[in-house]
Formats: structure tokens, sequence, C-alpha cells
């Protein structure tokens, strides 16, 4: 959570050498440790340190190389050290601890370009070749760790965040129109785009490298849905499983400071903790802390909401100190969420706000987070799919039966489970084609979010024509029985949340760490056979069977999910009222250009006859409210 900065003149012109430090400035929460700039010739670079690994306290906050003819700064986790110190430095032992900006600068001057594909963990860092007088740069294979960039004729300027731009002289803040669209209309999908003109994020498992004469960018990672693990037993595949998961946790585990972890009461978020409980503890017999969100005026009319049986399970064990959230009195439209670089309309991310305050008060550095787990370990629903390509009848109702059987249904639920994830996606496409035009019926292709976006402005900004681009791409080519799982695992809108995370947690003086975005774990996960995965009607087998005798029992057996929608609504509807109202009918000129205000209202008074069964319409006056407190704090 370290924050990096840096210019590169790309016409014969030096750098401001005051620059960096002035873009660190607008950067105080990235660099509460320290902060260092340096410039020579035409490039300047700027770190902010936020030490969260032991190493860090003495890492050189700017790390030349021997000759000098290379600077590195980094913002980075490096998981795999054990691995790259050998592959670097043979069997010397160092003098001292080696720092990730030692690892990564080493890794660079012996793979190049390729050095990315070496590392494990959380990163995005940057270059300066002085000899060939290029940037490299280079952002982890999820995206955990942000990396935006300027590019003109002039000039190449590259920082953690947006916000430190705004400090070089000559990068415009115009308003990406397309960006806006995408968002009202739900699709994130496209990785590299910001809510400004010619300012971009480099994606994820992308390399970038910038020169006087062009900037390019390429991928050097990506998941292989053809890829399937073959081991001897089924209990080798737990061991496995059980091993690479509590090595994922461990290394997120390992900070200085205290260590938190956000605990529902989920298998996701218990998992975590119960692994992260007994890293610590066999570490340096350090204890965790748990950040739990409670609704206690929510209590009687939505019982649901208290997790509190499965929480206790787990903040019983010896180790743990628990602590609790209350959310049902925060605001989803509240100001700080508008206040921030990019737009979020990412609903329930404001109660991660009170979270990463809990977990700082308590004098953590480093908040542990369940986020994307389903989408990682998948409910294996993608089997029933399988089965029926394969034409495994029997196999396939057995299978749906016991689903329906596991969620209280009966046959009509096992026809259900059939038919929407075995037989229907198992319909070859030139079938359902040939259907749609037998019945005159069109293409579907993505619907965006009707009811929310102005048609025209949709048609202006070429919405229909870039979803319906995305639909005709394949992820990974030839398609597979897994491409479900392999988007899931890709979402932008998981990207989205990740960022818009990392944003509110650095200003809380907290790092957000996901297991579930490990890379081995997320391989291992997408490889797994498909029968491991759902077997029996259990979602999710492989994973509770490794937890096993980690994890309390009660927790394991679990099958449903907490729905939080009710408190969002509830929240929506009393505290964000007065955004709504203002944006809507007293003040609707910023966002009349873009929102359909009339459809809009109409969701808005439908909601407020009944809240807690319009989630839809909930949701499109959220979109087109949080559209108008962002553009009223940004002034765009």
């Amino acid at each position: 959570m370290s924050g990096i900065v840096g210019v590169v003149q790309r016409v014969d012109r030096c750098v401001d050498p005051d620059l960096p430090a002035r873009m660190l400035e607008r950067l105080p929460w990235r660099r509460i440790d320290g902060a260092a700039a340096w410039a020579q010739g035409p490039a300047g670079l700027g770190h902010g340190r936020f030490a969260t690994c032991p190493e860090a306290l003495h890492e050189k906050l700017l790390l030349a190389n021997n000759t000098g003819t290379a600077v590195l700064t980094a913002d980075a986790r490096i998981d795999n050290r054990n691995e790259l110190s050998a592959a670097l430095f043979g069997g010397s032992s160092p003098h001292r601890e080696i720092t990730d900006g030692e690892l990564i600068l080493a890794a660079w001057e012996k793979w190049g370009e390729d050095c990315a594909g070496h590392l494990l963990g959380d990163f995005a860092f940057a270059i300066w070749d002085a000899t060939r007088r290029r940037l490299f740069c280079a952002r982890d294979h999820s995206g955990v760790h942000p990396l935006v960039y300027y590019a003109s004729p002039d000039l190449f300027a590259f920082a953690s965040e947006i916000g430190a731009l705004w400090a070089v002289p000559g990068i415009p803040r115009r308003l990406n129109e397309t960006r806006v669209a995408d968002f009202l209309a739900a699709f994130y999908e496209d990785k590299s785009a910001t809510f400004y003109r010619d300012i971009y994020r480099l994606p994820p498992a992308h390399i970038l490298t910038a020169t006087t004469d062009n900037v390019t960018v390429r991928r050097y990672w990506a998941l292989d849905p053809t890829r399937e693990l073959r081991l001897p037993t089924d209990r080798d595949y737990v061991e496995h499983f059980r091993a690479t998961f509590t090595e994922a946790v461990r290394c997120r585990t390992h900070c200085q400071a205290p260590v938190a972890a956000e605990l529902s009461g989920g298998l996701d978020s218990s998992s975590i903790a119960c692994v992260a409980r007994r890293a610590l503890r066999e570490g340096r017999g350090r204890e965790l802390h748990t950040i739990t969100a409670v609704f206690p005026s929510l209590a009687d009319d939505h019982p649901h909401l208290d997790d509190g049986r499965y929480v206790s399970q787990v903040t019983g064990l010896d180790g743990v100190i628990p602590h609790e959230v209350q959310v049902d009195n925060l605001n989803p439209l509240n100001r700080a969420l508008g206040s921030l670089d990019e737009h979020l309309n990412i609903p329930n991310l404001f109660m991660f706000q009170e979270f990463f305050a809990r977990a700082a008060g308590q004098g953590a550095r480093v908040l542990l987070s369940g986020h994307d787990g389903d989408s990682t370990v998948s409910n294996g629903l993608e089997y029933l799919r399988w089965l029926a390509r394969s034409g495994r009848w029997p196999r396939l109702w057995s299978e749906a039966s016991a689903l329906a059987r596991a969620q209280g249904g009966r046959r009509r639920a096992a026809l259900w489970f059939c038919w929407v994830h075995g037989l229907r996606p198992a319909i070859p496409d030139f079938a359902r084609n040939a259907w749609r035009f037998t019945m005159r019926r069109p293409k579907s292709g993505v619907q965006y979010f009707r009811g929310v976006i102005r048609q025209d402005f949709a048609r202006r900004t070429g919405l229909e024509e870039r979803l319906a681009g995305l639909a005709s791409e394949p992820l990974g080519g030839k398609p597979t029985i897994r491409d479900g799982h392999l988007a899931a695992i890709t979402s932008g809108l998981h990207l989205c949340a990740m960022e818009g995370s990392n944003a509110l947690a650095s200003r809380a003086g907290v790092e957000h760490r996901y297991p579930f975005y490990d890379r081995r774990l997320i391989e291992l996960c997408l490889a797994l056979p498909l029968s491991l995965i759902l077997r029996g009607g259990r979602t999710r087998h492989i994973f509770r069977e490794a937890m096993t005798g980690m994890v309390p029992q009660g927790i394991l057996d679990r099958l449903d999910k907490t729905d939080m929608s009710a408190n969002f609504c509830y929240r929506l509807l009393a505290a964000g009222r007065p955004a709504i109202e203002r944006f809507l009918y007293t003040e609707p000129d910023l966002i009349a250009p873009y929102v359909d205000l009339e459809s809009v209202r109409g969701a808005w008074e439908r909601f407020q006859s009944d809240p807690f069964r319009r989630i839809s319409d909930s949701m499109r006056v959220y979109f087109a409210a949080s559209l108008g407190v962002w553009l009223n704090e940004m002034d765009l």
C-alpha cells in the first residue's frame, strides 16, 4: 500500500526535479513511514512508504542497481521469496534479509521484461533504465495493487492513484463519458479505462514499456481453462488444496503490526480467520483481530442477518480478539465515497470504511478479506453442464436431486437444476441460434441496465456495440466447460471492487489483502476435476473437505450465505434520501445528460412503497444518485 509515482519526458528535456515530490504530496496516506524522490535527466521517480512487512523497515525507498543505471520504485509484497532468492542469489546468505525491492530489481536484471511472470504476490512497480532510456512497469496478476498512467507525445506519467497525476503540469482533467456509460450499464470489463479521458489503468497481469517513441502494453500471464490437474486419489487433491490455501493465507499474515480479518460467519471468511489464527500463533505467538458487521435495528424484522451463531464458533477459539461494527446506521451515499478519484457503484462498499477504521484503531495494518472466494472456489454447478454434454443422465439427475434436497427443495427444484445448469447450457450455439431464427427472435447479446441510462447517451457512446463485442469474444480461445468459472475469476467487477477498497483502506492506514487472489490457489481451483467441486449436492466439496479439522464443523456444513440487501435497502431509503431527492428532483442537471430521470424517478417511487422487495429498483436509484454524489464532489 505504498505510493509510487514517476514522470518521463519523451522529448529532449529534463524533468523538473521537484515534480516527483509534489506528486507524492497528494498521497499522504501512502507515505506515512517516509518518502523519497529522485530525478535525473528525463526521468523522475518517487516512493512513499507504508511499511507492513518486516523487510520494509530497512528497505531503501528508491533502489538503484550496482551500476546506477536502473532505479526502482515499488508497491509490493513478494510471496515466493525463498525460491527467488535461490534463483537470483544462489546459496549465498546476505548479511541482512533481502527486501522485496531487491528481489524485483534482481529479477528484472536476470529475466528482463519476463520478470513479472516469475513473481508471486501483490505488486505494482516501475524501473527506469537509463541505458536504454525506457521505463518498465508491471502490475500483479489480479490487479490487487493499482497503477494508473498518462501518455502524450511530450511525457509519460504514472502513479498509484489518479490524484497524484494532477500535480503534473499539462495533464488534462476531463470526464470520460464512455466510462460513465459503462458504469451506468453495470459493465466493468474494460480494465484499462478510467473516468478521465487519456488516463488509463495498467490492466492486471500486464506490463508496460514507455520509450521516447511509443508506449506498449502486453499481457504476461493468463489462466488456462483447458488445464486439468491429475492426482492419484481424492485425498491427494484435498491435501494439495489445503496446503495451497494455507500458504495463500499465511503469506498474507506477513506483517510486523497486528493483523485483522473480516469475519461474516460464512465459509470463506471463517476459513481465512481460522488459518490466519493458526499461522499467527505458530509464527510469533500473536493474536488475530476479527471484524464483524452487525445489524441491531434489523434483528427483529430480518433475523437472517444475525450470523452470531456461526461467528461465535470462530471468535470462541484461542488467539482471536473479536470486534463488532454496527453498519445499520451508515449512509450508502456518503460524501467520502464521492471524494475518491474514481466513481464507485459498489453497493456495500460503504460498510468497509468502518471495517478499515476499526482495524486501524486496533493498530492493525493488514485486513484480510474473503472477497471473491465464491469465484475462485467455484460452487461447481458447471459440473451439471458437463454431465449433460457427456450424456451421463443418471448422474445428472442424482446430483440435481441432491442439490435440491440440500436446499430444501423437491422434484421441481431438481428439474430446475437439471435444466438451468445442465441441459440449457449444454445446447450447442448453432442449435440455439437456429431456434431463435425459426421463432423470429433476435439474438439477445448482452443486456445493459435499462431504466437507468439515457438511450441517446448510450447510443452516443457506442454502448450497445461494446457490449455485443464482449459477448462475441471467447475468454480463452476455444470454448471449454470452465469458461464460466474463468469469467467469474477474471470479472472486471471484482477488479473495480478491489480498487475501490484499496483507495478507502489506504486512507484509513490499512492494507486490504485477499487470499483468494493468490495465483497458486486460482490456478489450482480452475484445474480441479469438476466432480471434486460438486459432489452429492455439496457445493465446494473439496474446500469443505480441506478445512475439516481447521474450521468448526457447523460452518463447514453451512450451505447458505447472508444476504445483506435488506440493510442496503433500509439505509438507502433512510440515510440516502437527501442525496437521492437532490439529484433526482431539486438539482438534476448533473446527472440529466446521462441518466433517464423519468425512469429512475419511477423506480424511486416504487422502491419507497416496498423497499425490501424492490431490489432492482433500489439499484437503479443507487446507480443514478451515486453518480451525482461523485460528479458533485469532483466538480468536473
